[in-house]
């Protein structure tokens, strides 16, 4: 799925969110599978997003992750999220089947999230697609 988000608009998402005294940022990782049997072109691209609690009291029981975008360029990938998984200070997701981009280019990836009936987004700049093999 593409999104309707602009790639400026989202560029401009902070690595730093703060909420109701609770900091926090994002960790992302994004790779391309090339391991056989796929062929030489390899997987669509795949990406995990982690939320991470950085200070402040643990609010994540209450958050809930919306989806992920990635940005290459001028170009958006927006997925929603599966697997999630909620820790004492992380919450992650992960998103499957986006575009070929890269690999060893940099995107920067937006977590999408609520909490209390908000909308919130932040953001982790220059990830690098990996290549798995």
């Amino acid at each position: 799925m593409f999104s309707c988000a602009s790639a400026s608009e989202l560029k401009e998402v902070p690595e730093e969110v703060q909420i109701n005294g609770s900091a926090f940022r994002l960790d992302a990782y994004v790779w391309r599978d090339f391991t056989p049997p796929t062929d030489a072109n390899g997987d669509p691209l795949r990406s995990t997003a982690t939320l991470n609690l950085i200070s402040g009291p643990e609010i994540l029981s209450q958050v809930h992750l919306v989806r992920q975008y990635v940005v290459y360029e001028e170009e958006v990938w927006a997925a929603d999220l599966q697997d999630l998984i909620i820790n004492n200070s992380t919450y992650s997701g992960t998103s499957v089947n986006g575009p070929k981009w890269g690999p060893d280019v940099k995107v920067d990836v937006v977590l999408e999230f609520t909490y209390d009936g908000k909308t919130y987004r932040v953001r982790e700049a220059n990830v690098n697609i990996d290549h798995v093999s």
